[in-house]
């Protein structure tokens, strides 16, 4: 695959992140309203880019061989909960 390719794949996640950072940026500098708009708008643009995406982007972009940091913690923090009857 070629470069540019790879790097299209990617556009997706990255105009999200400049959008969310953006918002964090105003939140920083005390316009946290206007700051909080823009980040629900970033989550909003990456719901509608997810479901307009074909599903091989979708996987491409959210998947990998390991889970992430996050999600690391997460499993950490918040353990699965048994099936077994109490």
């Amino acid at each position: 695959m070629r470069r540019w390719d790879r790097l299209r794949n990617q556009l997706p996640m990255l105009a999200v992140l400049l959008v969310s950072g953006t918002g964090l940026a105003a939140v920083a500098i005390h316009h946290w309203r206007k700051g909080l708009y823009v980040i629900g708008a970033g989550v909003v643009l990456g719901a509608v880019l997810r479901l307009l995406l074909p599903t091989r982007r979708v996987a491409s972009v959210s998947s990998g061989p390991t889970p992430s940091p996050g999600m690391r913690v997460t499993r950490c923090v918040l353990p699965m909960r048994s099936s077994a009857p109490r």
